[in-house]
């Protein structure tokens, strides 16, 4: 009897130990061999979180831009949860990915419950930024006739009058020698663009007026903060980490 018993527990206990293996082999080692097996650097990472922590505590323009001059590789990349990210920085392969193959890079990442919930209380489709699949190839074909050549000269005029704008605004703190947020100035730069292009909406973000358009799109960006994306992206990871 007490052999029997001394088997079942070696026998219970090896299977426990080999269950620890495959639990550690599959979520704390695995997923973070994709970027390696594609010879891209990444900054040292920790099991479950990958590199979340810093992209909560830098930001994920911040991390990108410490990857890229801190790299003396032109690619890049990181983990948040068990999900690869690639950062580009050569201007070639980002015209191979955005132009001559772009047929082979259909999709968004996967939205998470949140920004389905968001959407769903403001009444928002999926658009090109959340479409998927099947659904974005369909978006994209219907948007991509607004960005012909012919069009994309008559916004000429439009962007020109931006830039001349964002040009008068730097030369100024320039001229004061003060210090500023260039990232939230070409943020405000991109979507006062934006606006007047897609929307006729005239506004004049960079001389520090809005709109009641301006306010609910900078809304939407508070509900979609990146910490809040970011812990989100953790818990819903698990089924990309092994591609």
């Amino acid at each position: 009897m007490d052999s029997i018993m001394d088997f079942l527990f070696v026998s219970l206990l090896s299977f426990l130990s080999l269950l620890l293996v495959y639990c550690w082999y599959y979520f704390c080692y695995a997923p973070y061999r994709v970027l390696k097996r594609l010879g891209i650097t990444h900054p040292p990472v920790r099991p479950f979180m990958g590199n979340a922590l810093q992209v909560l505590k830098l930001g994920r323009i911040s991390l990108m831009n410490k990857l890229i001059s801190e790299s003396n590789n032109k690619v890049s990349g990181f983990y948040v949860g068990a999900m690869p990210h690639i950062v580009v920085a050569d201007l070639d392969l980002i015209k191979e990915i955005t132009v001559k193959q772009f047929d082979k890079f259909t999709n968004n990442l996967r939205e998470t419950s949140l920004t389905i919930e968001i959407r769903k209380n403001i009444n928002m489709g999926p658009g090109l930024l959340f479409a998927f699949g099947e659904e974005w190839k369909h978006v994209r074909q219907i948007v991509t006739p607004t960005f012909s050549t012919k069009k994309l000269k008559l916004m000429m005029p439009l962007i020109e009058r931006k830039c001349d704008t964002l040009n008068i605004i730097l030369e100024e703190k320039c001229a004061k020698g003060d210090s500023f947020d260039i990232h939230h100035l070409y943020g405000q730069f991109t979507l006062e663009t934006m606006l007047a292009v897609a929307f006729g909406s005239e506004v004049n973000l960079l001389k520090g007026e809005g709109s009641l358009l301006t306010e609910a799109v900078a809304g939407l960006s508070d509900d979609l903060s990146e910490s809040i994306i970011t812990w989100e992206a953790l818990f819903h990871c698990k089924n990309e980490a092994t591609l």
